[in-house]
Order: structure tokens, then C-alpha cells, then sequence
């Protein structure tokens, strides 16, 4: 990188100065006056030269820049060290004799004044250096911040994943324990029918009940309670497998997903505190302050074009670090957005409460309508499973009716219980109220 043009304009100023005109016989005026201007043009070169390393040394602050060193005290640093290098001008005389030139002085002092000047601006241009400091974190702030949120969704879809595990097999459970009920009710049904219709053709025929009581229809009866009985313990399965469920759910909702809108909620503070524009302004700022060196910090066209180079290299830097934030934010949002700010979007949505799914399962299995079948199987049980009882008499109609009464109580309470434990509200109550509600919940 040079900066040529402040030197030229200080050699061809020296070499344009009004010095009076060599007199014949004034031979140490000509003298003073050489030496006068081999002072300055050597200082000039000397001052160049560690004024070119000055501001290739910014150049290099910004191109250089990393998250864990900043830019602002070396630029700070650097323009110290810039502004040490004035006494090379500003000494440039001190070995003329007798007495430098007043001509030599004020060139000296427009020089180090118009120096000065130029270095208050690059000064001032400590807000690139500033600027270049918060892109850099910035990249890196939101870097972490997506890498963090990344392992916080894949630790969330872990978890998720064994409680979606469970819920699935005890749904599954839960449709496969229905079904095998419904078959197996109908078939015992079917069988109590049958003996009944025995029991009927066996009372018709009978005068002495004292052996029919206890075998036959003592039979029939203990059949009955049996299914009573087994009524109850399928009917306990139900129960147990839909609070199973319900537990689980519950469980996973008092956890995963208040975790989840604890993430949600840090993500919308992140983005409140972090977005883009942020970024931009910083960069503006930056970007200003730079090319105020040119518009206010030169009274010079050479210290214009050296600040035109200055400024322009460090603003392409600064461009390409505001270019490369923008790029990361708007990968970040690309990534999160609908998932950790924002409203939640249906994909997420359904990695987290599989609402869909389990609505569709929810649907299957109230579809089956084994509430209506055991209201049908309770009207058969209430009415001796359909079969007429006209054929016995009285005496015996009443002794089947006593003989079997307990245990079609406990029939007809067996199945009332099992129709309520599977009507459609507490299966919808148990299997997918609390989803629903978990869904209606998430951030919108």
C-alpha cells in the first residue's frame, strides 16, 4: 500500500519555497540556504517513510482484526506512535546555522500543523477500529449463539424422542388391548348367549330344579362373573395404559416444553439485542468516521489522496466483515427462525408435541366405537343376551332370573364401567387434551 502522495507534495512545496536570490559575494547565505533545504529534504524522506509504516500499520490493525484481540487500542497505539513521529519534522532546522530561515520555520510549522490536523481525524477514525471490533464479535456471538441453540434442539429432540418413544408404544399397546377386547367380548357373548339358550331348554324341561341349579345354570352363572371379572381387568389395562400415556405427556410438557420456551424466549432476546441492524449502524459508523478523514482531516490535496487510500482500504475490511455478519445473521435466522424466535412454524411445531400424529391415533381409536359396542353388549346382558324366556314357567323363569341375578350385576356394572373408561370425552381427555393444549401454548 502507498502513501506517495503527501511526500511529492512536501518536496515539490520545499522546492517551490520563496528563498531570496543567491547575491554575488554572499556565499554563506547560499550556504545556509543548501544546507537549509538538505535538512528538510531529508526529513521529509525520513518522516515519510515512518509515516507510510504508521498507516500501513492501521491498514493492518483492521485487516487483522480477531475476536479475542481488539482493534481500538492498537489503532489508538498506532496513531501515538504516528504523532511521535512528528518531531522528525518538527526538528527538522534545529542543526542549521547560524539560525534556520523563517521561510524554513513556517514551512515546518504549516507541515506539522497540517500533520496534525490529519492525524486528530485518524484519531476520530478509532470508530472504524471500534466498528471493526463489534463485527468480529458479532460474527462470533452469533456463531456461538447458533452452535448453542443447535446442541440445546438436538439435546431437546433427544429427550423428546424417549418420550415420544413411550407414548407411541402405550398408544399402540392401548389400540392393540382394545381390539383383542372387542373380539374377545364378542366371542364370550356370543357363548353366554348360547348357554343361555341352553339354560332355557334345560328349565323348560325340568320339574325338580334341585340339580339344575347348582350344574347348569350354576355354570352359566359363574361364566357370567367371569366376565365380569375379566371386564374389570381389561378395563383396568385401559385405564392403565391411557394414565401411562397421560403421565408421560404431562410429564414431558412440565419439562421439555417449558425448556423449549425457556430457549424461545432467550432466542427472542438475542435477536432483540443482537439484529442485524445493529451490525449495520456499527459499520456506518465506522464507514463516516473514515471518510472524515479526507473531508475534514485534509488541507492538503496529497493528504486527501492519502486518506482517500487509507480510508478506502479499511472500508473495503470493514465492508467485507459487515458483508460476512450479514451472511451469518441471515443463516442464523434462516436456521431458528419459526423455531426458537418468532412464531413457532408447523414443522416445529410437530417435532416437539406430534399433535398431528397423535390426533390421527386419537381418531383411530375413538373410530372403533367400543363405547357403543358395549352399550349394545349391555342392552344384550340386560335383556339375558337376547333369548326368550317365554318357554319356562314361572317358577323356573323366576329361579333362573334368581340364580343368575348377582352375577349379571356385576356383568352390567363391569361393562358400564368399561364403556365409561372408554367413551370418546375421557379418550379425549386422556389422550389428547393435554397435547392440544400444549400446542395451543407454544409461542405464536
Amino acid at each position: 500500500m502507498a502513501f506517495e502522495a503527501r511526500p511529492r507534495e512536501l518536496l515539490d512545496e520545499l522546492s517551490r519555497l520563496p528563498y531570496p536570490p543567491l547575491e554575488a559575494g554572499h556565499v554563506d547565505q547560499a550556504v545556509q540556504i543548501e544546507a537549509e533545504k538538505k535538512a528538510l529534504t531529508q526529513a521529509i524522506q525520513a518522516y515519510s517513510d515512518a509515516r507510510a509504516r504508521r498507516l500501513e500499520r492501521l491498514y493492518q490493525v483492521i485487516r487483522d482484526a480477531r475476536p479475542d484481540r481488539l482493534c481500538a487500542p492498537d489503532w489508538f497505539l498506532g496513531v501515538q506512535d504516528a504523532r511521535d513521529d512528528l518531531g522528525r519534522l518538527s526538528g527538522a532546522l534545529k542543526d542549521v546555522r547560524p539560525a534556520p530561515s523563517n521561510i524554513g520555520l513556517a514551512f515546518v510549522q504549516r507541515t506539522v500543523d497540517a500533520e496534525t490536523k490529519f492525524y486528530d481525524y485518524v484519531a476520530r477514525a478509532k470508530d472504524a477500529a471500534d466498528s471493526c471490533d463489534y463485527l468480529v464479535r458479532y460474527r462470533k456471538t452469533v456463531e456461538e449463539k447458533t452452535q448453542a441453540l443447535d446442541a440445546k434442539w438436538s439435546e431437546l429432540m433427544s429427550q423428546h424422542g424417549s418420550f415420544y418413544t413411550d407414548q407411541r408404544a402405550t398408544v399402540d399397546d392401548l389400540e392393540r388391548t382394545m381390539l383383542e377386547a372387542a373380539q374377545k367380548a364378542a366371542s364370550d357373548n356370543a357363548s353366554i348367549k348360547e348357554r343361555m339358550m341352553g339354560a332355557v331348554e334345560i328349565g323348560a324341561k325340568t320339574v325338580d330344579f334341585s340339580n339344575v341349579l347348582p350344574g347348569e345354570w350354576g355354570a352359566l352363572a359363574n361364566a357370567i362373573a367371569s366376565g365380569a371379572e375379566w371386564w374389570n381387568n381389561t378395563r383396568g389395562q385401559f385405564s392403565a395404559r391411557l394414565e401411562r400415556y397421560r403421565a408421560s405427556f404431562r410429564q414431558e410438557r412440565g419439562t421439555l416444553l417449558v425448556i423449549f420456551k425457556d430457549f424461545h424466549a432467550d432466542a427472542e432476546e438475542f435477536v432483540s439485542k443482537y439484529g442485524y441492524q445493529k451490525a449495520l449502524d456499527s459499520f456506518e459508523t465506522g464507514r463516516r468516521a473514515l471518510a472524515e478523514i479526507r473531508s475534514s482531516g485534509s488541507a492538503t490535496s496529497g493528504l486527501a489522496s492519502d486518506a482517500d487510500t487509507l480510508g478506502s482500504t479499511c472500508t473495503a475490511l470493514l465492508e467485507k466483515m459487515r458483508n460476512d455478519a450479514k451472511d451469518m445473521w441471515d443463516a442464523f435466522v434462516r436456521k431458528h427462525e419459526k423455531k426458537f424466535f418468532g412464531p413457532v412454524g408447523p414443522d416445529i411445531d410437530q417435532a416437539l408435541t406430534a399433535s398431528a400424529e397423535f390426533k390421527a391415533r386419537y381418531e383411530k381409536i375413538k373410530g372403533a366405537n367400543l363405547a357403543e359396542l358395549l352399550s349394545s353388549w349391555l342392552n344384550q346382558t340386560r335383556d339375558y343376551w337376547g333369548v326368550d324366556l317365554g318357554p319356562l314357567s314361572d317358577q323356573a323363569r323366576s329361579l333362573l332370573k334368581n340364580a343368575l341375578r348377582e352375577s349379571m350385576q356385576k356383568m352390567i356394572d363391569a361393562e358400564e364401567a368399561a364403556k365409561k373408561a372408554v367413551s370418546p370425552d375421557v379418550l379425549y381427555d386422556q389422550l389428547f387434551k393435554d397435547r392440544e393444549e400444549a400446542e395451543r401454548d407454544l409461542p405464536r
